[in-house]
């Protein structure tokens, strides 16, 4: 009895000593120019490569420090306004850990910041820290690695997406921000479309735009344009916006479909974890009805994820054959069969989006494109017309 109990008290007093293991080792950092030039450096543009778990810690360290930080998931949107401002892009790298003492691993973390428009280096730092759980000694290592970032004398924040079109004047000096203006004004990623006409009209998902107080539309090499919503079809999901920017590439519909034909979907899924300048799939058409027999929709076996909605499925050459709208739900059929369905997805029918289109006076391209594409030449394809959709919540 008396064995056990020094067992537990030994056990209890190797935790508490543990839990009182939280200690910075290493705070390395500075610029490599002068500190009157790192002075200049107001905007902070956190870096699509750093692992998503890392970013929120480097915002909130470079937003302590006063900088007005741009988030990885507007990266492709802005990146093109702030070709004149003096912008760090920062990036924060994870190594693997190493045991300390007995009581727990020690992080290692060596962030870097870029010059945005040289892309010379100009500040390199590294911090090592230990903290009783993993999170803490990551989050940890990482304030150690910016400490010797300088102050910028400013109000740090995060920057919203909209402000990507008035935050820049043309002189490129940065604008201020309205008072009034709230972190619930800001676009999220919310789906995909395409152009349908030349004149700016593009087709989505009408859940991808349901209940947005704005929306807006871009391409990774191209500029952030705001939409106007012109219809929208809840029961079919389906819906129109138009943007002012006329002579844009669009899509050709072809409104003859087979079973086991080739189909495939270029998109942007997973926001801040894939890939931000889009992902090619395919597959098959499986079936050509949808849940339940829905005659207006194709089930397709082309991998599809949240993000994906409102994208054209495409035949061999290009043309839409229909639009991805939803996937099966595997583990609801999991619980309900025992079963995980695989590759179960759904597109709305060509003909149901051009019939759309024609009741609502917007003119689209009926004939099919037949030029033979290699799977290069296709995606190059897609990208011409496909683009990413944002949502502004009401």
């Amino acid at each position: 009895m008396l064995n056990r109990l020094h067992r537990c008290l030994l056990v209890f007093v190797i935790l508490w000593i543990g839990g009182c293991v939280d200690v910075t080792y290493e705070k390395q950092g500075s610029f490599v120019h002068s500190a009157d030039e790192s002075e200049n450096y107001g905007l902070a543009v956190i870096s699509p490569a750093s692992h998503r778990f890392v970013r929120p810690t480097i915002e909130s360290a470079l937003i302590d420090k006063g900088y007005i930080v741009v988030p990885h998931t507007y990266y492709d949107a802005i990146h093109a306004r702030i070709a004149h401002q003096k912008t760090l892009v920062i990036q924060c790298s994870v190594a693997r850990p190493s045991r300390r003492l007995a009581f727990g691993l020690s992080w290692k973390v060596t962030c870097t910041g870029v010059d945005f428009n040289s892309g010379d280096l100009v500040y390199d730092g590294r911090g090592e820290h230990m903290g009783l759980r993993s999170f803490d000694g990551i989050n940890g290592a990482i304030m150690a690695a910016l400490e010797n970032i300088p102050q910028t004398g400013g109000s740090g924040r995060m920057i919203a997406l909209h402000e990507s079109t008035n935050f820049f004047s043309k002189s490129g000096r940065r604008r201020t921000r309205d008072r009034n203006d709230s972190a619930s004004d800001e676009f999220v990623h919310s789906g995909t479309g395409f152009f349908v006409t030349g004149d700016g009209h593009l087709v989505t998902n009408a859940h991808v735009v349901a209940h947005c107080r704005q929306v807006a539309v871009h391409q990774p090499s191209g500029p952030l344009f705001n939409a106007t919503l012109i219809a929208q079809d809840a029961n079919n999901d389906l819906a129109v916006l138009r943007v002012t920017a006329p002579g844009v590439a669009f899509a050709h519909f072809n409104t003859r479909t087979t079973q086991g034909q080739y189909a495939a979907t270029y998109g942007y899924p997973l926001a801040g974890l894939l890939s931000e300048s889009g992902a090619f799939t395919d597959g098959r058409i499986s079936a050509l009805f949808g849940l339940r027999n829905n005659t207006n929709h194709l089930q397709i076996s082309v991998p599809v994820q949240p993000g994906n909605s409102g994208g054209p499925l495409v035949d061999d050459r290009g043309n839409v054959i229909g639009v991805v709208t939803e996937k099966l739900n595997a583990l609801k059929v999991a619980g309900l069969t025992g079963d995980i369905a695989q590759n179960v997805s759904f597109a709305i029918k060509a003909q149901m989006v051009t019939a759309f289109l024609d009741l609502h006076g917007v003119d689209y391209s009926a004939e099919p494109n037949d030029e033979d594409l290699n799977a290069t030449a296709l995606v190059e394809r897609l990208k011409e017309f496909i683009v990413k959709v944002y949502c502004q919540r009401k």
